[in-house]
């Protein structure tokens, strides 16, 4: 089938979520063959994956390891500070090993992301969405499988109505969607 005769018997709730995780018909067919799309690498590829994930990560370590640097060049250059060892050696150790670890978690994420992308495997599970939205947090589960999504495609879809969730095995990076009430009608 064509994207033309497929728009035709898409439903409105497929149609928004296509529109907004900006996929095709072409995308859920190649998910479903457990791959990614060529349209999704070169539209979702790796930078985007880790941008969304690791954002939080990278701002707290730099602000921990730069936090830790000021601390112990103003100790070290303030006399009357210079006898307090918790403020001049320890604060800047413990704040320094919070910065590396937030670090490390931006390196692990980067990483994750790209071991999903360069293995070019796709999951997909299916059933009953059951979404929760707060002002926080955005997660999807399906079956025993939970996925954080961008809020915009969490409030697109039914809570409680049938899904297929095609995903990133490692990331659980949510590559597409297809509500169960379309499956038939593009096979």
């Amino acid at each position: 089938m064509t994207d033309n005769t497929n728009a035709k018997l898409t439903s409105d709730v497929q149609k928004e979520l296509m529109r907004i995780m900006n996929i095709t018909w072409d995308d859920i067919r190649v998910n479903e063959q457990g791959v990614i799309s060529n349209h999704q690498r070169n539209t979702r590829g790796e930078r985007v994956a880790v941008a969304n994930e690791s954002r939080l990560f990278f701002v707290m370590g730099l602000v921990f390891s730069l936090t830790a640097v000021g601390i112990f060049i103003l100790t070290h250059t303030m006399p009357s500070v210079d006898d307090d060892r918790f403020v001049g050696i320890t604060l800047p150790i413990i704040f320094g090993l919070i910065g590396l670890s937030c670090l490390l978690g931006f390196y692990m994420i980067i990483r994750a992301v790209r071991l999903d992308f360069r293995g070019n495997r796709v999951e997909q599970v299916a059933g009953l969405a059951i979404v929760t939205i707060t002002d926080d947090s955005a997660m999807l589960k399906v079956n025993d499988e939970t996925f954080s999504a961008h809020r915009e495609v969490l409030e697109r879809i039914k809570h409680m109505e049938p899904y297929v969730i095609y995903y990133l095995p490692r990331t659980k990076n949510v590559m597409s969607i297809q509500h169960l009430s379309d499956i038939n009608q593009h096979d």
